[in-house]
């Protein structure tokens, strides 16, 4: 995790479903803490969220929060997180966060299962954890 000004970025490692199912959460680890979850105290927007490569089109893959109370909210499509985009902004965000625990997860929607790629979160502020 590292902050730059007002901004958070965290980067979760690349998984992998092989061996596993379709539609079925694949738990994500930020690269800097080792944590697979975190508990903002106050709320929070996510700006952005990029796979550091792209995914491949024929692997649609898809991000979630996980919260406490296994309640899910979808994050981003694969599709919407290339790292070639060129806007100024995203479809769908900011993306609001409340306070409470979070976990991000993964799953792949389709295709033969695969290995999905690396990455990054970029937050409105650092965490306050």
């Amino acid at each position: 995790m590292s902050s730059t000004g007002q901004t958070t970025t965290m980067r979760y490692t690349a998984g992998t479903f092989v061996g596993k199912a379709l539609l079925k959460d694949d738990l994500r680890t930020e690269t800097a803490t080792g944590l697979t979850d975190w508990t903002p105290r106050s709320p929070n927007l996510i700006l952005d969220i990029t796979y550091e490569v792209a995914v491949a089109g024929a692997t649609p893959m898809a991000l979630f929060t996980r919260r406490s109370t296994d309640q899910r909210k979808l994050l981003v499509a694969s599709a919407n997180a290339s790292p070639t985009f060129t806007g100024n902004q995203r479809a769908g965000y900011p993306i609001g966060l409340k306070a409470g625990f979070y976990q991000i997860v993964e799953q792949q929607l389709a295709g033969t299962l695969a290995v999905s790629q690396a990455f990054v979160i970029t937050l409105q502020k650092p965490l306050d954890v």
